[in-house]
């Protein structure tokens, strides 16, 4: 048995956690962010055929062979002026070739990285403050049948999804336009850009 004062700290933390869970999942009476925080930094993950593997931050998009580099790699390697976006997670091959896609949801949130509309899986959706499986699903299956959005409003033509819910999550999410490639600029939603 653990003395008095042991229980009472490990209580007094439990609580805590308890509230801060609620607060990140929306509960009624607590409020979520309102917004991400917006980061000078760009973050990538390495992985793979890679001295250091891990996720690295840079003070401005980096390209292939900076992440290479940063993740102790020595040479050359395929694609190395390839600008990043923040968010990449980059896969070395050992024969030096590389796979460019996006970090996961919970990762890119943890990040204060918004996740791509057009891009983001059921579970990476799952990750953003107020959606869960069913409504991160339907925007998936919308996705699917009319075509990439092309603002975050549009996701109030999804059931389950009304104006209220629309402002919690639009911090979260980004409109990346569907000709650039995963490793392109990042682009913001236009909607979401307070100058506008």
């Amino acid at each position: 048995m653990l003395p008095r004062t042991q229980q009472l700290i490990i209580l007094i933390l439990g609580l805590c956690l308890t509230g801060f869970l609620a607060w990140r999942a929306g509960w009624p009476g607590s409020s979520a962010p309102t917004t991400l925080p917006t980061l000078p930094y760009s973050f990538v993950a390495i992985q793979g055929a890679v001295p250091q593997p891990g996720v690295r931050v840079f003070p401005a998009p980096p390209t292939v062979a900076t992440v290479w580099q940063a993740a102790g790699g020595q040479g050359e390697i395929s694609d190395g002026s390839h600008p990043l976006r923040s968010g990449s997670k980059l896969t070395v091959a050992s024969d030096g070739g590389v796979t460019i896609e996006a970090m996961p949801g919970p990762d890119l949130i943890t990040l204060s990285v918004a996740l791509d509309l057009n891009r983001a899986s059921t579970a990476d959706l799952e990750a953003v403050p107020g959606l869960g499986p069913v409504l991160a699903t339907r925007i998936v299956e919308f996705r699917k049948a009319h075509g990439p959005f092309l603002a975050s409003s549009d996701l109030l033509q999804i059931k389950g999804i009304g104006p209220k819910l629309l402002e919690k999550i639009r911090p979260y999410v980004v409109i990346i336009a569907e000709t650039a490639p995963m490793d392109s600029e990042q682009q913001t939603d236009p909607e979401s850009d307070p100058s506008n």
